[in-house]
């Protein structure tokens, strides 16, 4: 009688230790949207200039070091402006470049972008896209840092 009063005693542990797991480690009463989540953290901290440089002197090695990956990129800002909706900033041409590097901000950031003037020295964090076409780069869901 002693053994199995032992034994329901582990069991009824083991048991809340499984409940426990299961609905003590779950985060969806912590999930947010996205627009409310915080972006994750810049992989890479670089200058308008080089992000450029390294896109013309090697497009496959820079695509695939870069595209995809929240980078902190920084340098003077030509003009913010809406196209097709969507809210840009076009960083300003180096003389040595044929392409331009363009940073869009989701809605949500309307505010900060607007507080953008021109020639103004910057730092925003954003998600590279690589090449969206001949001479434009793209990065997306950029925050002024």
């Amino acid at each position: 009688m002693k053994n199995r009063a032992g034994n329901n005693l582990v069991n009824l542990f083991l048991s809340l230790c499984l409940i426990f797991c299961v609905f003590g480690c779950s985060d969806s009463d912590t999930e947010t949207s996205p627009e409310s989540r915080p972006a994750e953290a810049a992989t890479y901290s670089i200058e308008h200039w080089q992000l450029l440089s390294e896109f013309a002197e090697n497009e496959v090695a820079a695509d695939g070091r870069y595209t995809g990956k929240r980078l902190r990129v920084t340098g003077p800002i030509d003009f913010v402006s809406v196209e097709s909706g969507r809210i840009l900033a076009r960083f300003s041409v180096p003389a040595t470049s044929y392409t331009q590097l363009f940073a869009e901000f989701p809605q949500s950031q309307k505010s900060a972008a607007s507080t953008i003037k021109r020639g103004q020295q910057v730092a925003l964090e954003c998600t590279c896209r690589g090449l969206t076409g001949y001479g434009r780069l793209e990065m997306n869901d950029c925050v002024l840092d």
